[in-house]
């Protein structure tokens, strides 16, 4: 007789424990696999819990367990490496592997709610805007710079893409709305195409320099790059990030200020997603 295949999952309480648990009832389509989240009974209430593990045996009698009550996921959050580097944290540290687990979750997850899908605000030029001639704008050059950098481009910008060539732009980018030249629109993050575009910036003078100079040091070596805001420094940061990546070697991004993530999450985004899909060592 086939028996019932075992969950053992994670739960965020002050217990040094995993929990058992039998698939779904009556569910015969979930593939269980490690990393997805689950609701389950869990005492009188019912709890969202982590599936650990798939296992054949289970120390209490499979009359006693309760089967979970719905898979949540539909692919794992968490892959086997992150399982393990939580375990080992927990471990380290000498505390519940649940609740460390779960603090690495964001709050909406851990409530056991669907991930929201994070839109990133980008602009693009109107039909009025590509026939635009940025000429006609000389008397507001800021304005005119900003059009003339949508016309080099062949996808929405961003925020952040727009403020690595100009800054302050707002201003500029509220006029030219206004002038029905631009129009705003949202995409999913890390999934819009000034992203992929900023893979293919390309650099000048002074940022091939710099990427040159840092590439050329011999094992450790401290490099202070200083510019001014909009000089170009991310896509200095990108280049040189590139080449480590393709010699398989690895790299850290430490972001100086936290309202700095999204954005800059943004920009590297498609970048180390292409290295991870074929394979190399890249992971955000």
């Amino acid at each position: 007789m086939k028996t019932s295949p075992i969950l053992r999952v994670a739960v965020a309480v002050p217990l040094r424990a995993f929990f058992d648990y039998l698939p779904v009832q009556d569910d015969q389509a979930s593939i269980y696999q490690p990393g997805v989240r689950l609701r389950v009974p869990f005492g009188r209430s019912e709890r969202t819990a982590v599936l650990i593990e798939v296992v054949d045996h289970s120390e209490i009698s499979p009359t006693l367990l309760k089967p979970a009550l719905e898979v949540l996921d539909d692919k794992p959050l968490l892959n086997q490496s992150d399982l393990e580097f939580l375990k080992w944290v927990a471990a380290y540290y000498h505390h519940p592997t649940g609740e460390v687990i779960f603090s690495s979750l964001p709050v909406r997850l851990r409530q056991g709610k669907a991930p929201a899908v994070a839109r990133l605000d980008c602009w693009s030029l109107t039909e009025a805007g590509r026939v635009f001639e940025p000429e006609s704008l000389a008397r507001a050059p800021r304005q005119q710079a900003l059009l003339q950098l949508f016309k080099t481009r062949q996808t929405p910008l961003t925020a952040a893409d727009i403020a690595e060539q100009i800054n302050p732009f707002r201003p500029a980018l509220k006029g030219l709305i206004e002038k029905g030249l631009l129009i705003e629109s949202s995409e999913s993050s890390g999934q819009s195409g000034s992203t992929a575009q900023a893979k293919s910036i390309a650099l000048n003078d002074a940022q091939k320099k710099v990427v040159d100079s840092v590439l050329a040091a011999k094992g450790f070596k401290a490099t202070l790059l200083y510019g001014i805001t909009g000089s170009g420094k991310t896509a200095t940061y990108q280049a040189i990030a590139s080449v480590l990546l393709k010699q398989n070697s690895q790299i850290l991004v430490l972001v100086p200020e936290i309202g700095l993530t999204p954005q800059l999450l943004q920009r590297f985004y498609t970048q180390l997603a292409t290295f991870a899909d074929s394979g190399r060592n890249a992971k955000l």
